[in-house]
């Protein structure tokens, strides 16, 4: 069960993470399957580390990515765990989100 605490910290996170202000290059609505994403890739898929960018990544490069992490042509880690939990829709609006971030400089 979540406490009303639980959800004003997922309420906050959700806002922080699909760009709620009002600066004019402000992050466009994140689909909420991508705050998943966020922990590791980094706020709006920009990685501050080795874990690659997700922003910017082209359409059919995170769907091919995504799939072989779900298949057993590679092993990923989490995201062999994570990966095949998203459904086909999913991960074309995921893909269609990223793909549409600009990327980090």
């Amino acid at each position: 069960m979540h406490t009303p605490t639980h959800l004003l910290r997922v309420m906050l996170l959700a806002a922080a993470a699909t760009g709620c202000s009002e600066r004019p290059n402000a992050v466009p609505p994140a689909p909420p399957q991508a705050l998943a994403c966020f922990g590791c890739h980094g706020p709006a898929g920009r990685s501050d580390g080795d874990i690659p960018d997700l922003a910017g990544m082209p359409r059919d490069r995170f769907l091919a990515r995504m799939a072989a992490f779900s298949g057993d042509d590679e092993t990923g880690g989490v995201m062999s765990r994570i990966a095949p939990a998203y459904s086909e829709r999913e991960l074309a609006r995921l893909a269609d989100y990223f793909a549409d971030l600009e990327p980090a400089p």
